[in-house]
């Protein structure tokens, strides 16, 4: 870093969830070797950073690709209210999720787009990533393709914990997708599918986040998330190196938002409060409010 070198390739790996200080936590322990190479290897947050607001997924992960707060880049939470449409996103939700991209707002960039703005000719890759508009190659655009993802089974995941994968199905879940995201991802830098090397690899861990919501943001499944993502980063650099690349290939380490524990027995609507004094109200997808 700082050294006025410009790396030829750029590796983006997006923690999805990730407690900042849980993850300090799992590097300083020695527990996670390839995370605690890269940090060593350049600079760091210690403490982590401020998401946008709301500190929601498709929201920052769209600001993250884009530069664009939510209130500007089209996506604003997960699911909200298209007052001009007259519709209810919800970018969660199967049917609509592997299409996020589409409501990115048309006068905001994509870093993919501005990459083949000025290269045309680059090859950038998307994996899993919701704000995947201008990538060459992209997880989403293959089930947009009509291919759904063959998700590797229990048996043949390479790199997760066994007695994680059993106790939460979320875990499971998580670690599947995780699974062929990494493996597409080495596939792409193996050359595989006759691609040029990636300029740009952006990978969207899903695994940190689905553990933080199964045991809590401190819990012993968001720890292990974190020990079982690093062994599929570990594979992703060895490819990396592999393809001779690594001294001139920046990695970068970053999440959409963080995660804490709130109190479960709080989660009164604010509907009917309003809705008692008057006030006209939608509440959509938990709290988010439109008056009138």
């Amino acid at each position: 870093m700082l050294t006025g070198d410009r790396a030829d390739h750029v590796v983006v790996l997006l923690l999805d969830g990730c407690n900042a200080n849980l993850l300090r936590s799992v590097i300083d322990s020695g527990d996670a070797p390839r995370l605690a190479a890269i940090a060593d290897r350049g600079t760091h947050y210690r403490h982590g950073t401020m998401a946008s607001l709301p500190t929601a997924t498709l929201a920052n992960h769209t600001t993250a690709l884009t530069g664009a707060h939510p209130g500007h880049s089209g996506i604003i939470h997960n699911t909200w209210f298209n007052r001009a449409a007259a519709e209810e996103p919800d970018l969660l939700d199967l049917g609509q999720m592997f299409w996020s991209s589409n409501h990115i707002a048309d006068d905001v960039e994509t870093v993919f787009e501005a990459i083949h703005r000025t290269r045309p000719d680059a090859f950038t890759a998307a994996l899993f990533e919701y704000a995947d508009r201008g990538a060459t190659w992209s997880s989403f655009d293959v089930v947009r393709g009509g291919a759904m993802p063959d998700l590797p089974g229990h048996d043949e995941l390479a790199h997760a914990d066994r007695e994680a994968t059993s106790a939460s199905p979320m875990y499971l879940l998580g670690s599947q997708v995780d699974e062929l995201s990494f493996r597409h991802a080495v596939e792409l830098w193996d050359g595989t599918h006759g691609n040029p090397l990636p300029e740009l690899t952006w990978v969207d861990v899903v695994l940190t986040d689905e553990a933080g919501h199964a045991s809590g943001p401190h819990g012993e499944l968001a720890r292990q998330s974190i020990l079982d993502t690093d062994a599929r980063v570990g594979d992703l650099l060895q490819a990396v190196e592999a393809a001779g690349a690594l001294d001139r290939t920046a990695v970068v380490v970053i999440g959409d938002h963080g995660m804490e524990q709130s109190d479960p027995h709080v989660d009164e609507s604010w509907e009917p409060a309003l809705s008692a004094c008057g006030v006209p109200v939608r509440d959509v997808g938990g709290g988010f409010l439109y008056l009138g």
